[in-house]
């Protein structure tokens, strides 16, 4: 299981920006996504989003070009649910622990594509088996 991890929005200036955006404008765009306004602020974050994935591309090729369907899809996942939670690996090992997971273990981000790391990196991977029985 992979969630957004606690820490994934503080580690630039940038980031820490589009989190604060974020909180303060998702609750307007998930009221009404289909508003003009909704619509047209979200046209533009997905230009952001496609100068962001060419900046990505320019660093590693092999990370997946966006397209302007795929940019507006990151731009619709994190600006219209009306809720994101963000959380780290000992709160997501807890809930494993509570559901009767015995093995629960961090899932490492390098174990992921090369081309993927970095979005990885920022979030929280946890793996967990109930026994030979579950």
């Amino acid at each position: 299981m992979w969630l957004y991890g606690p820490d994934s929005d503080k580690e630039s200036l940038l980031r820490r920006a589009v989190s604060r955006i974020e909180t303060i404008v998702r609750p307007v765009i998930a009221q009404n996504p289909e508003s003009i306004t909704s619509r047209i602020f979200l046209k533009v974050v997905s230009c952001a989003y496609l100068a962001a994935n060419w900046g990505h591309r320019i660093k590693n090729a092999r990370v997946q070009a966006y397209t302007l369907r795929k940019a507006l899809h990151a731009a619709r996942d994190r600006f219209t649910p009306l809720y994101a939670h963000r959380h780290d690996y000992e709160q997501v090992a807890e809930w494993f622990h509570e559901e009767g997971f015995q093995v629960v273990e961090r899932v490492g981000w390098r174990l992921m594509p090369s081309a993927n790391q970095d979005n990885f990196r920022r979030n929280t991977g946890v793996r967990g088996r109930r026994g030979r029985g579950g």
